[in-house]
């Protein structure tokens, strides 16, 4: 077998290939997951760190201010230039599915648009 060595520890290739497994199980779920669920009251506004987060339901929707849309579904938040500047990305779980986008710069957020697709 194959060693791995870093500064202060030596690795096999079997513990290496099983600690990159344990990072990819944990970060999947986030990515194409459920995410984070936003409890009930929630500001949008104040989700401005890169994840993935959901509202569980309509009732739970209704409970949250400047969210696009009083349906369930999921938050995407993604950086674009830097920390300070990036996108909110919302996906309903309604029917039909809505998608909705807005952006976060200096001045503050831009207004949720919704992305429709023909």
């Amino acid at each position: 077998p194959k060693t791995v060595y870093t500064k202060d520890e030596v690795y096999t290739k079997a513990e290496v290939d099983a600690m990159i497994a344990n990072a990819i199980a944990q970060i999947l779920p986030l990515t194409y997951g459920l995410g984070t669920q936003i409890p009930n009251n929630s500001n949008f506004d104040t989700y401005t760190t890169a994840g993935v987060f959901y509202v569980g339901s309509n009732s739970a929707a209704a409970t949250m201010s400047n969210i696009p849309a009083q349906f369930g579904g999921r938050l995407e938040v993604k950086y674009s230039i830097s920390s300070a500047y990036f996108f909110q990305e919302y996906t309903t779980n309604s029917t039909p599915v809505q998608k909705f986008i807005r952006r976060k710069i200096s001045g503050g957020f831009s207004p949720w648009q919704e992305v429709t697709y023909t």
